[in-house]
């Protein structure tokens, strides 16, 4: 029989060991603890700054793609890139908040990557504004790879570090684990411990488990009610290109309900065709699977629905990519253009129209332009012919005024002055003939003009040309300058005050009146007078060659002047009118823009 001493003291003894090897084994376990949670940190700053460098990779080929095609398509990995980095440098922040030298090479890091973004953002908005040029110059420099090339070597001294880490951690682990197991043998205090352990760690993962699956469940509802609230047609297809989701605008277009359209290959339900040539487009969602990138239809593509209706649409499919950068499936959004595309349509039928219009018109203008050509050099010509008999007749009137004018009477001098007389006149009417037909001819000389100077001066000369010129009353008003030809706005501007002097000479006390206002951008110059005037119901006769108002024994003229000014006003783009009552104000204003 055993002694009941030994057995209190075996059984003391075995507590004690019981104590000893559980709280080795608590020991052990806490480093194994520490360690664990050590390379969990590393593997998961390894993995967010492997999603970092991903992210910018993928930013940066959205960036080509879109320089490369400026399909703005291509922006969207840019910027959901930009978006992720984002997220990812914040939680890599987060967590290593109190670990100092981790965020100090996290600083690092982070400023290769902002001058990696503004260089993609500055390229990017170089191609926003069409300066394609400017967009190949800054690649060529460079500067984007030399920035890329900094951010993988950063990225890879940091891998190298946390690897080194991970093989310290691991090192570490396996020297706990071999006392651990030195440790479990001595009881089965240790096993115990082991177990509960495991038990725990269980329940952690059970709860963390069911929390993710709630998450994802929410995820799921807000993605799939996003789809079905989108205004535009959306299909989504698994890795195989089966239809797992259907909205309501894409069963309204395709005419497919989405619970048959589900498990069809997208081909059956999205059937689309070229416009010009019925040929079969490839599908953009095959493309896309294929490709691993976001795939657009070309212009002028048909969608047959299910009633065999065409529909004329543009739409975009991009990859549903894993963690792994593996494809899962793919979405496809699209919309009906029917509409537009017909308004395309008429819209290049009427284009056409008037390209056939002005080709006649062309056609038409170069005719008028040659009769225009034809009829000027006839009146160049008549009029140089008119010359040599007006100078004959000129010159023989004068030898007899002079040599024999002692042997005609009265009546025989007043005829011959008449003769001279009507040959002057004659000769003025050719000379402002021919001044009218060169007008056509003549190109503009611009340049900015004084017409305060030029006005004065011409009332200046008017002085020694006009009998009584003292009773005139002139008013000069301030005058804008003009951009215009200096001399042939001077033969505007004199034959419109030699008229208002000429008009208002038979009146007691003339009045004459210069000056200028600005109405809508525009600047409109006037001369005015209270002489004879005209009436209204013949003003559109005025601005005619030979057209006048008055006989030649009440005003003399040759019915060119107006005429010239309308021509000349009108090659500076301006217009020209008159206003009268008649025996009270007369306004001749021309217009040119300011």
């Amino acid at each position: 029989m055993v002694n009941r001493s030994i057995l209190n003291i075996a059984f003391v003894g075995a507590i004690v060991i019981f104590i000893i090897v559980s709280y080795l084994s608590y020991t052990s376990v806490q480093l194994l603890l520490e360690t664990e949670v050590q390379v969990k940190k590393t593997y998961s700053r390894i993995l967010s700054l492997n999603k970092i460098l991903t992210s910018t990779v993928n930013a940066e080929t959205g960036q080509r793609g879109y320089i490369i095609t400026g399909n703005n398509a291509y922006l969207e990995p840019y910027f959901t890139s930009k978006s992720e980095i984002d997220r990812l440098i914040e939680e890599v922040k987060s967590a290593e908040k109190n670990n100092p030298k981790h965020a100090e090479s996290l600083n690092k890091g982070l400023y290769f990557l902002n001058e990696k973004f503004d260089e993609l953002d500055f390229t990017v908005k170089l191609k926003e504004q069409k300066l394609n040029d400017s967009v190949f110059a800054r690649l060529n420099t460079g500067v984007g790879k030399a920035l890329m090339d900094s951010t993988r070597k950063y990225f890879k001294y940091v891998f190298d570090i946390e690897n080194e880490a991970l093989r310290i951690h691991e090192k570490e682990n396996l020297e706990n684990t071999k006392k651990n197991t030195i440790v479990y043998t001595a009881g089965v205090a240790a096993s115990f411990g082991f177990l509960i352990f495991v038990f725990v760690s269980l329940v952690k993962e059970n709860t963390v488990r069911k929390r993710l699956e709630t998450e994802a469940n929410q995820s799921k509802l807000f993605f799939s009610t996003s789809l079905i609230s989108i205004g535009d047609a959306v299909i989504t297809t698994n890795a195989k290109g089966i239809i797992t989701f259907m909205n309501k605008v894409a069963e309204d277009i395709t005419k497919w309900k989405a619970d048959e359209a589900a498990g069809r290959a997208h081909e059956d339900v999205f059937n689309i065709y070229y416009e010009g040539t019925r040929n079969k487009v490839k599908s953009p969602i095959r493309d896309a699977l294929e490709t691993k990138n976001i795939v657009g239809l070309n212009n002028h593509t048909i969608l047959v629905d299910k009633n065999n209706n065409e529909i004329h649409i543009d739409d975009s499919a991009a990859p549903i990519l894993n963690e792994n950068n593996e494809v899962t499936g793919a979405v496809l959004i699209f919309r009906d253009i029917t509409q537009k595309r017909h308004v395309e349509q008429n819209l290049e039928s009427a284009y056409n129209d008037v390209q056939e219009l002005n080709k006649i018109n062309g056609e038409k203008v170069k005719q008028l332009e040659d009769l225009n050509h034809d009829l000027e050099s006839f009146t160049y010509s008549v009029s140089h012919d008119l010359r040599a008999p007006l100078r004959s007749i000129d010159g023989f009137s004068k030898i007899l005024q002079e040599d024999y004018g002692k042997d005609f009477d009265d009546e025989g001098k007043r005829l011959l002055k008449v003769i001279r007389d009507n040959s002057k006149k004659m000769g003025n009417l050719i000379d402002d003939l021919l001044n009218f037909s060169k007008l056509g001819r003549k190109s503009l000389n611009y340049k900015v003009t004084d017409f305060n100077q030029m006005v004065n001066e011409i009332i200046e000369n008017t002085k020694y040309h006009v009998n009584d010129f003292s009773k005139y009353e002139i008013k000069v008003g301030p005058l804008l300058p003009a951009y215009v030809d200096e001399v042939l706005m001077l033969e505007v501007w004199r034959n419109l005050i030699s008229n208002a002097v000429k008009f208002s000479s038979k009146k007691e006390a003339p009045q004459i009146e210069i000056g200028c206002y600005v109405r809508d951008d525009k600047v409109t110059y006037f001369v005015k007078d209270n002489g004879a005037g005209f009436n209204m119901q013949y003003a559109d006769k005025l601005f005619n060659v030979f057209q006048r108002l008055h006989n030649d024994a009440e005003y003399s003229g040759t019915g060119v002047g107006l005429a010239l000014c309308s021509k000349i006003v009108s090659k500076h783009g301006g217009t020209i009118t008159a206003e009268s009552k008649p025996d009270e104000e007369t306004i001749f204003s021309f217009t040119l823009l300011k």
